[in-house]
């Protein structure tokens, strides 16, 4: 789909030694969970336009490619039963954006429905959750200039005569955004103003903080009068996700800016690089989520945790998604869904180079995954920033996608 094949050869031969390094390091600090790199070594397909490119000063966790999920704790609403093939739950069938799907080009549309009123409670037959949604969508590339940084950022923007929620995504480490393309058509499809975003995030001397204040600065011009998204988003109504180092970031950003009303993680990791937290990269648990009182969800996988071994921890077990949902005591809703036998990359699209293949790699069928986090994540954002009360039963009721296998656990 968006795969990108680089040149092999030198480039490989230090992408070796580069790995030989880092192994080295994450012996003693945790190096792939850690902060190592920066924007301008992003992993980008091989047809990327330097228009839309993104720019550098981040660097942080894990790659992206491996979801897998971990063990549930005791005290969760839901006491761990894994939901497997299950006759009785609909399978997520038709969810996987495969290489037929197109990428969205600015301009061009990737359904040629039209755009509904916003569900109240009901699920209309035809627009479930695990499915393409009925609403035309365009694209269209931005860049957002905060001081001295520049976060490009893909518009995905639906037909509606009405403003539609609006949700901000941040990718993993190293990894540009591009690569998460069909969750973002997806979930725009169902009716959402998707924001793709590429904050700066250099191979070295990345800074977090300033991360998530790009996110609040892309957030100050999306609802910026004068732009072109005028009139286009319900203010009340955004959420933040992101995959990796971006569910920190999104963590972080959430946790400063009240603007945020619902956050989700896809396999969150909170490190600091090898050379540990710092005041640029803190370690924000349990603070920065214990705080949180919007809604939660949390996707995850333990393949990556660093407890079985392995060349590196690209979501150690430390900082991985359990001890996210571990954290959050304030929230009024939360819940964690573990990829039992995915892998941390496993939630990435398609190939994203030396990146995505640094980590462990796990057994479960990549594209079921890919399929349920795109229903998992329509189906929380259309709860919560949408109040659909029918999208619950996909998130913690039967209809919890069964394709791959799947525990969950979740409060109240």
């Amino acid at each position: 789909m968006f795969l990108n094949q680089r040149n092999r050869g030198p480039i490989q031969s230090f992408y070796v030694r580069t790995a030989t390094i880092c192994w080295f390091i994450s012996a003693v600090t945790g190096c792939m969970g850690a902060d190592t790199t920066s924007s301008q070594d992003r992993q980008r397909p091989g047809n990327w336009d330097a228009a839309s490119s993104t720019t550098d000063d981040s660097g942080m966790t894990t790659p992206a490619d491996s979801g897998q999920s971990p063990l549930m704790d005791a005290g969760s609403t839901d006491s761990g039963t894994a939901v497997q093939n299950d006759a009785s739950a609909p399978s997520d069938s038709g969810t996987t954006m495969d290489a037929s799907a197109p990428i969205m080009d600015a301009g061009t549309s990737i359904d040629s429905g039209t755009a509904g009123p916003r569900d109240s409670g009901t699920t209309s037959p035809g627009h479930s959750p695990n499915g393409i949604g009925s609403v035309m969508v365009t694209t269209q590339t931005e860049t957002v200039v905060r001081n001295s940084r520049t976060t490009n950022v893909e518009v995905y923007l639906p037909t509606s005569n009405t403003p539609s929620p609006a949700v901000l995504f941040i990718p993993g480490f190293r990894i540009d955004s591009v690569h998460y393309a069909p969750l973002m058509q997806r979930i725009a499809s169902h009716g959402f103003v998707v924001l793709r975003t590429d904050p700066p995030d250099p191979f070295f001397g990345s800074d977090h903080n300033e991360m998530a204040a790009d996110i609040q600065s892309v957030i100050d011009w999306a609802l910026d009068p004068q732009n072109m998204l005028s009139g286009s988003i319900d203010s009340a109504n955004i959420g933040v996700f992101g995959h990796s180092l971006g569910g920190k970031i999104a963590t972080m950003a959430a946790f400063a800016d009240t603007r945020i009303t619902a956050l989700l993680g896809i396999d969150p990791v909170n490190a600091g690089g090898p050379t540990g937290f710092s005041t640029g990269r803190p370690d924000i648990l349990p603070g920065q989520i214990a705080m949180q009182t919007i809604p939660v969800g949390i996707l995850g996988e333990t393949t990556d945790d660093g407890l079985m071994g392995g060349f590196m921890a690209c979501a150690p077990d430390a900082g991985n998604f359990k001890r996210f949902y571990d954290a959050a005591t304030t929230t009024n809703w939360i819940a964690e869904w573990d990829f039992v036998y995915a892998d941390h990359m496993d939630f990435v699209e398609d190939s994203c180079g030396f990146i995505c293949n640094a980590c462990r790699s796990g057994t479960a069928n990549k594209p079921d995954v890919l399929a349920a986090t795109q229903t998992l994540s329509v189906a929380f954002f259309r709860r919560h920033l949408k109040a659909e009360t029918a999208m619950e039963s996909w998130l913690t009721g039967a209809n919890i996608p069964s394709a791959t296998t799947i525990t969950h656990r979740s409060r109240p």
